[in-house]
């Protein structure tokens, strides 16, 4: 089978049974962080649970293309139960994956590799790297609450 066509099934797939879709009700414990393009429309907010320097789970609603709803998908999946630090290594090696750019293949888990064809439509960039790029900015941001905590203690 062609990379293409796993390509194709793998967006397909996720498009079509999202994992983790659907926030989290009564979960003070979450983190909420929303983001639009405003070019197409897309849209997501990622609610995440963060238990000091892991991020515990990862729930999504978003409105918008398949490649979204799919990258959005595969991330709550690979993402979940990660550290901080391994969290920002994938999204880094995952985001040089899309952009055609050298990324360590070993960083990344093989399913995740397929998404390099989105590099033959510059259009989808944004929407494959919109769920990654608001995780980073949460993990930053908790990062940033985690050391300000340590300078209180």
């Amino acid at each position: 089978m062609s990379k293409q066509e796993l390509y194709r099934q793998l967006i397909l797939k996720h498009y079509k049974n999202p994992v983790n879709i659907g926030l989290e009700k009564n979960n003070p414990h979450a983190c909420l962080s929303q983001q639009k393009n405003v070019s197409c429309g897309d849209e997501i907010t990622l609610q995440v649970t963060f238990e000091k320097n892991k991020i515990v789970n990862i729930r999504y609603e978003l409105q918008g293309c398949s490649i979204l709803v799919a990258s959005a998908s595969l991330m709550s999946i690979h993402l979940k139960n990660t550290t901080l630090e391994e969290s920002i290594e994938q999204i880094n090696h995952f985001l040089n994956l899309i952009e055609n750019k050298p990324f360590d293949k070993t960083v990344l888990k093989k399913e995740l590799h397929i998404l390099e064809n989105v590099t033959h439509f510059p259009g989808k960039f944004k929407c494959a790297s919109m769920p990654w790029t608001l995780l980073l900015k949460m993990i930053q941001e908790q990062k940033n609450t985690l050391l300000n905590r340590k300078s209180f203690d």
